[in-house]
């Protein structure tokens, strides 16, 4: 429970040197020129000068979004809206396989994997792999490579969805249902601009999925054949931005021409979601080159180590690890932090949670960090 007014002298200490830190690294903003009941956090006429020197670019999609790595969203556009996710629906079969899936496992082709769209160049009778048949999903996103993943992994195409669904609903996607493991348009199969980015965001904790998708080019031996397998991303294949390194392309008549990017910038990772268009590229460079050209990462001094007084009054020092934060440039002087600490009595270990530090753009909060016991 808090107990902010009971904070010992060491607290404030650790709140002064939490204050000070922070003014070295960013400074704080001056005041509002102007306040308002709808106003979210101070805003000056330099501010606004470079606010409209430099619009958010138009959008002619359906969706849109932009995330940073620690989850964050920082631009959108009808994120929320249940969309057909057309070839987009196969980063979610690519989970689903990697988190239930033996990649040694192997299965024989039949005809009904390869009946329907774009394929890897599979043939009945074939014997394949779950890491080969993962390239062939991933990279020409191929229909045939979804369906024989669903087989081996899930023992029938519906046992697949199910897992697909409950995976979606663990990752708290609540504005998509799948109905097929391949991503053409069937009644009740949608998700959203939003919910493509979390799970996209989560896949890349696997290095093999960060792996293939950021490859343009692999080869596949299936019995005496090679299948070349290139990737469909275009932003990615004909290196039409810096730092692209993935993710996922889709289309369908229904859908239109969907693409998920991401993009290392300094040392991080943004993911970009266009749903519903004319034209992947052409709508999501304009993204891309906002977000690096008016955003900036902006990290907090790394983990800083201070003392407080525990209520046996022994001296214990904290830790805490805070992320880099995709921010406006225009805003980049108003992060701040507030410290909330917490009774708790010994013993402690390394998992013994204090408190945390609440940052703050503006009035909106962005991220929570806990703070830990360092060395209990």
């Amino acid at each position: 429970m808090s107990y902010r007014s009971t904070l010992s002298r060491a607290y404030w200490l650790l709140l002064c040197l939490l204050a000070t830190s922070l003014f070295f690294s960013f400074g704080f903003g001056p005041p509002s020129f102007i306040e308002s009941d709808g106003a979210q956090s101070p805003v000056l006429a330099s501010q606004l000068q470079v606010l409209r020197q430099s619009p958010p670019p138009d959008f002619h999609g359906k969706a849109a979004l932009v995330m940073d790595e620690t989850g964050r969203v920082v631009f959108q556009r009808n994120a929320n809206a249940r969309l057909a996710p057309a070839s987009l629906t196969k980063i979610m079969t690519a989970v689903v396989a990697l988190d239930n899936g033996d990649l040694n496992s192997k299965i024989t082709i039949k005809w009904q994997h390869t009946e329907i769209g774009s394929t890897m160049g599979l043939a009945p009778g074939d014997i394949v792999g779950l890491e080969d048949l993962l390239w062939g999903l991933l990279l020409p996103s191929g229909n045939d490579a979804a369906k024989a993943i669903a087989d081996l992994v899930g023992g029938t195409q519906e046992r697949f969805v199910d897992m697909m669904n409950a995976k979606a609903a663990d990752l708290g996607m609540k504005n998509t249902k799948f109905g097929n493991p391949h991503g053409l348009d069937a009644d009740g199969h949608y998700s959203s601009a939003y919910d493509l980015a979390v799970l996209t965001r989560y896949a890349f904790q696997y290095p093999l999925f960060a792996r293939m998708v950021s490859t343009t080019r692999h080869e596949v031996r299936v019995g005496n054949r090679t299948l070349y397998l290139v990737n469909a991303n275009g932003l990615l294949t004909k290196q039409m931005t810096p730092g692209s390194d993935g993710v996922k392309t889709g289309y369908t008549e229904n859908a239109g021409d969907s693409l998920i990017s991401s993009i290392n910038q300094d040392g991080h990772r943004f993911f970009v979601v266009v749903m519903g268009t004319q034209s992947r590229d052409s709508e999501s460079l304009p993204i891309i080159n906002y977000i690096r050209n008016n955003f900036q990462w902006v990290k907090p001094p790394r983990p800083l180590y201070a003392a407080f007084t525990d209520v046996q009054g022994q001296d214990r020092e904290l830790k805490w690890d805070p992320p880099a934060f995709l921010i406006p440039r225009w805003q980049r002087f108003d992060l701040a932090v507030v410290a909330d600490l917490q009774k708790h009595s010994n013993p402690y270990t390394p998992e013994t949670k204090i408190g945390a530090l609440t940052y703050y753009l503006g009035k909106q909060p962005i991220q929570q960090v806990p703070l830990y016991v360092k060395n209990p």
